[in-house]
């Protein structure tokens, strides 16, 4: 699983770190607001709307048209095995 960048994921990041600041929150709450490969990223970068949108546009054109019944983690590797 990836964190994508968006505002979504911005303001839930922003809660997490008000209610980390204030005293409430778990020890977990700010790992859990990551993604597993952002967390062992030493960048900490999140994974950009564009990265996973070309996996969905190369499946949704011609190129694509003999891939069925796949599935294709856009998770910059980490579920790589």
């Amino acid at each position: 699983m990836a964190a994508i960048d968006t505002p979504m994921v911005a303001h839930a990041a922003e809660y997490v770190a008000a209610t980390l600041a204030a005293g409430g929150g778990s020890g977990m709450a700010r790992l859990k607001t990551q993604s597993p490969l952002m967390a062992a990223d030493s960048g900490q970068r999140m994974a950009t709307v564009w990265e996973q949108a070309g996996p969905i546009l190369f499946l949704l054109s011609d190129d694509a048209s003999n891939i069925t019944g796949s599935i294709m983690a856009t998770d910059g590797g980490w579920t790589t095995y």
